[in-house]
């Protein structure tokens, strides 16, 4: 084999593997700054799914927020590898507090074991 049809089996083997990878769903890349890998990451671990039903769960919650950020973490304590749904909001503690407690008891009754270890929801109060 020459170097030019070497060239182009794999332009034609890179072609085919970006055409193979799914598109990012709308839902996600409005809420992320790096919408491709997070949708990699869940379509690794099979919860791209559970995302979303976690995503609806945070908006059902938290109508008031004041932002919604999805992005990738890794904690410190454990090493792993997390989706993190990051909410921001001007409220009182007590009612985010019970909205908070709503959203996880959502979260419990609505998504499988895996994607509870998978996707973490965080808060910053102002």
């Amino acid at each position: 084999m020459d170097e030019q049809s070497g060239n182009a089996t794999s332009l034609a083997a890179s072609t085919e593997e970006r055409a193979q990878v799914a598109p990012v769903p709308t839902w996600l890349a409005g809420h992320s700054p790096t919408p491709d890998s997070i949708a990699r990451f869940c379509r690794d671990h099979r919860i791209l799914d559970q995302l979303e039903i976690a995503l609806a769960a945070v908006e059902k919650a938290f109508p008031g927020r004041d932002g919604l950020v999805i992005r990738l973490e890794r904690d410190p304590e454990t090493g792993n590898t997390c989706a993190v749904l990051k909410i921001s909001a001007h409220e009182e503690p007590d009612s985010f507090l019970q909205a908070y407690d709503r959203c996880v008891h959502d979260w419990i009754s609505s998504l499988r074991p895996e994607a509870l270890d998978l996707i973490c929801l965080a808060y910053r109060l102002h």
